[in-house]
């Protein structure tokens, strides 16, 4: 006997999937209060009579021919009331409290009966009450809607809901079987592994069988993309999850995961997959406010959502291009069409923000209880400084002024309220100026906590009712960020301080997040396995700390795949990169650079630590009679600008192409330039971010007598922006280059333990060894070259 696919959905998934009409309301898409609203329902709960329930589990199993669909939920409250059960479903609101009496909503009703209809099967009961329960956030009043029902009529209401919901399942278990059944015939889609490949292919899949998490230290070119993926997905055609999750770090990053999904595509493989685009890139009105009242694809968003769900489901590849073309079909804001779409794809490929970022990450795979999801972290090296702005909030008077200024004629009670935030603002700038312009506090500010809160509902009440009008976006947009700071502000503990300071004419506040380990670990601990990937985890105890893995986690560090002989690595330790030592080391520096990049015609980027430095040696670069090209990295490049800077490399250049750069910046992770594309790097200096009042409050929150802060405020981060530069030379098992270091810290014992083993750095004292090291690499090169052992030529 085959064994039939089960399928689980929430109580409340599966009423919305049936009973939601209407709106897009973009208040709801914004940061969660979920900690506001379990606070609150405590309190209520608590206020009930002895003998009250709460947070009672239930769940109910339909089976079908094809499928078991279990719906499962958690009951806020059970009561009995005058010889009769009742079932208390709680709900916080800002609207009017008469209008939910009189205006029922649908979704509301249908959760309290489906939990009603469940009880009262279990339990053998005729009849049971259904009671709605409502919270005003802002009056603090209570407002409770009873009705009885018969197990009959809920039987037939919640039957009309699951029978809707299994047309739809239907056709999810006909896929599942589909992609179950090409998973299991699916081979390694190359003739034989890299060498490292195979080990990392099985570390994942053991650890997704063993529901545990590894930090995976993989060098470049190993193929760690297709390892990665071809083996979690080997572990999903066994039954081991539901979601894939690809988290990538930046835009750029999603490339090689749709790429190798594609790759497994042409050798059998069937799996529906969905990239998320960012919301501002995929908008098609960015003119207009995220409101139904000023956009048409938000306006009866819900009334049309699941006829192109059906259709979306006839596709496989849901790249940013098929989203928006579904979405202008049937009139859909792509951005909440594809949110609504990963709840029924195999895997997700999207930036970190959608699983950490607690403005903006997907709820529903990650809800209590609910372990369903496995993650694969590419480039897991820039979660930790990414997770600290994730989980940090600020707010700036001058934006407060201005929203006041906005709402002034329309909304004098938020003008009101607005003007109390404003007067606290005052009194911190009165505070700011005898402490030099900032202050630090351990602690959160209680007045501040009460008027933010205060407005936050407010606004809630004003959205509700649609009355923003005009500079409907301008006050959306403060909405979600004042939101965003009550939120931190719940979170708010021993791992934040709070930073007052005078930034011009403005005063910001903000809650700065020095320890990010605890929140992230929630997360991992709400998944079923996750692996952290990398070229640089150096050194693993930092990375294992602040990415809050558990103890148990499996490290593995494999070896370069690719010859030593193939990377000269030179260390210049006879000049400083220094911040006061520039100006004196600069000609100097540039001196050696045109004779690294002159040496072999070929490509070159030299990386730097700022645009200040890389604009005070292209000022000094080249000579009467240098003849190589030049191009520059500007800040804030477009795409299009990324795209005309990496296309100088794979153009032909007679005389040579150098490059100009900035470590830890988009160009220096995560692009391939392959054979002659690239020659060698010169990284100038040890990568330290600049130095600053955040870095050294980070700094003295992990100095102790076991620990240099200096070292995970400054160090750590810099080298791996050092690696992941340099990392950029050998890409594949043909490619030979050179790395320069230029720094006499990278002589010193704790920069030089940090550096990869099979780099074999020699020092150079000054520009005539240098040119001595490069002509016996290159010579070696061409001597290779020539007897076939490569495939560089000179």
């Amino acid at each position: 006997m085959v064994e039939k696919n089960r399928l689980s959905v929430s109580v409340r998934d599966l009423v919305e999937f049936s009973l939601r009409s209407g709106d897009l309301e973009y208040a709801s898409m914004g940061p969660s209060n979920s900690l506001t609203a379990i606070r609150i329902h405590q309190k209520i709960q608590k206020g009930r009579p002895e003998g009250y329930q709460n947070e009672v589990p239930i769940s109910r199993t339909y089976d079908t021919e094809s499928c078991t669909l279990e719906v499962n939920g958690r009951i806020d409250g059970i009561f009995e009331s005058s010889g009769q059960t009742t079932i208390d479903e709680i709900k916080t609101t800002v609207g009017d409290l008469e209008i939910v009496s009189t205006r029922p909503n649908a979704c509301h009703w249908g959760q309290a009966k489906t939990y009603a209809c469940f009880y009262a099967f279990q339990n053998k009961l005729a009849g049971i009450g259904v009671q709605l329960t409502y919270f005003h956030l802002l009056s603090k009043e209570v407002k409770e809607i009873r009705k009885s029902f018969s197990l009959t009529e809920l039987e037939e209401f919640v039957g009309q809901l699951v029978s809707k919901y299994l047309e739809w399942t239907e056709k999810i278990v006909r896929w599942i079987e589909l992609r179950n059944e090409s998973i299991s015939n699916l081979t390694f889609p190359f003739k034989t592994y890299r060498t490292g490949q195979r080990e990392m292919a099985a570390t994942v899949y053991k650890a997704i069988g063993n529901q545990s998490q590894t930090l995976i230290q993989a060098p470049t070119g190993i193929g760690k993309t297709m390892a990665a993926l071809f083996s979690a997905i080997k572990a999903q055609g066994n039954g081991s999850m539901q979601k894939l999750f690809y988290l990538t770090a930046r835009t750029t990053g999603k490339g090689a995961p749709e790429e190798a999904l594609n790759t497994l595509r042409d050798h059998g493989l069937a799996l529906k997959s969905l990239t998320i685009t960012a919301k501002d890139k995929i908008c098609f009105n960015p003119e207009k406010a995220c409101h139904a009242d000023e956009c048409e694809y938000a306006r009866g968003f819900y009334d049309r959502l699941n006829e192109a769900l059906v259709e979306a489901f006839t596709h496989d590849r849901f790249t940013c291009d098929l989203m928006s073309e579904l979405s202008q079909k049937h009139q859909l804001c792509p951005f909440a069409f594809s949110l609504e779409l990963a709840n029924y794809v195999d895997c997700i490929i999207c930036d970190y923000n959608y699983v950490f970022d607690p403005r903006v990450y997907l709820r529903r795979f990650f809800a209590e209880g609910k372990k369903n999801s496995v993650l694969l972290v590419d480039e897991a090296h820039n979660l930790i400084d990414r997770s600290r702005d994730m989980y940090s909030a600020e707010l700036n008077k001058s934006t407060v002024l201005e929203v006041r200024r906005l709402v002034r004629d329309k909304q004098r009670h938020l003008y009101k309220i607005l003007a109390h935030l404003n007067g606290l603002f005052v009194k911190i700038r009165k505070k700011c100026e005898p402490a030099h312009g900032r202050f630090v506090e351990a602690q959160l500010n209680p007045e501040l906590k009460l008027s933010v809160g205060k407005i936050v509902y407010t606004m809630q009440a004003y959205l509700t009712q649609n009355t923003l009008g005009d500079n409907c976006q301008a006050v959306l947009d403060f909405y979600f960020s004042l939101t965003n700071f009550l939120a931190v502000m719940e979170r708010y503990d021993e791992n934040y301080t709070t930073i007052y300071e005078r930034v011009g004419k403005d005063i910001r506040v903000k809650l700065f997040c020095l320890k990010p380990a605890k929140e992230v670990r929630k997360r991992l601990q709400q998944t079923i396995s996750t692996s952290f990937l990398s070229a640089t985890l150096t050194p693993t105890g930092y990375f294992k700390e602040l990415l809050g893995c558990d103890d148990a986690v499996q490290e593995v560090h494999l070896q370069s795949p690719f010859p030593s002989e193939n990377l000269q690595t030179l260390i210049a330790s006879h000049i400083s990169t220094r911040f006061h030592d520039r100006q004196k080391t600069k000609r100097e520096l540039c001196t050696l650079l045109s004779s690294f990049v002159q040496h072999r015609r070929g490509n070159y980027i030299l990386f730097f630590p700022s645009y200040a430095y890389l604009n005070m040696v292209y000022d000094l670069f080249g000579h009467p009679g240098f003849e190589i090209k030049t191009i520059v990295q500007k800040p804030h490049l477009s795409e299009e600008d990324r795209s005309h800077f990496l296309n100088h490399f794979s153009a032909q250049h007679e005389k040579g192409l150098v490059g100009f750069a900035v470590m830890g910046g988009i160009f220096g992770e995560g692009i391939d330039l392959v054979g002659e594309k690239l020659s060698g790097v010169a990284i100038i200096g040890v990568g330290l971010p600049g130095l600053s009042f955040e870095r050294d409050l980070i700094r003295n929150a992990f100095d102790t007598p076991f620990r240099r802060g200096y070292e995970y405020a400054y160090q750590y981060p810099g080298i791996n922006r050092v690696l992941q530069a340099a990392g950029r030379v050998i890409r594949t098992e043909n490619d030979k280059g050179v790395v320069l270091l230029v720094d006499d810290r990278f002589n010193n014992r704790s920069y030089r333990s940090l550096l990869p083993s099979y780099w074999q750095p020699k020092l150079i004292r000054d520009e005539e060894d240098l040119n001595s090291n490069l002509t016996a690499f290159w010579n070696m090169v061409t001597k290779d070259s020539a007897n076939g052992n490569g495939s560089i030529s000179i």
